[in-house]
């Protein structure tokens, strides 16, 4: 059994990869469950799985858990024909959160190696 304490500066590297694709997963569950919230927030809990795990493991984790959302929502909560996006709007939406959730990897990771001296 794995104990983690909160002061650990270093987490076990297979649990962080464990954590973006489980984030990823609720996130997903809670974005079938509660809906698009009438179209404000729709990409909300992919942002925070996003940020969850490249917090705990820096950029990649966090790149991971954003490929994999930017996937399962371009996949599963966004109208397409085939390959293709029908809303532009949608299409860029998705694009920016694949940008942005690349950025906050980053950022994390910045700020990890900082916390880690």
């Amino acid at each position: 059994m794995i104990v983690l304490r909160l002061t650990s500066n270093r987490l076990p590297a297979s649990l962080v990869y464990v954590v973006a694709v489980a984030g990823t997963a609720v996130a997903a569950l809670i974005r079938h469950f509660v809906g698009d919230l009438g179209g404000r927030g729709p990409l909300g809990p992919f942002f925070l799985a996003v940020l969850l795990s490249g917090w705990l493991g820096g950029w990649w984790p966090g790149l991971l858990a954003t490929v994999l959302c930017t996937a399962v929502t371009a996949v599963f909560f966004v109208e397409r024909t085939g390959f293709v996006i029908c809303d532009i709007g949608d299409g860029i939406a998705v694009a920016l959160f694949f940008v942005f959730g690349a950025l906050t990897s980053w950022l994390c990771e910045v700020s990890r190696r900082r916390r880690l001296r």
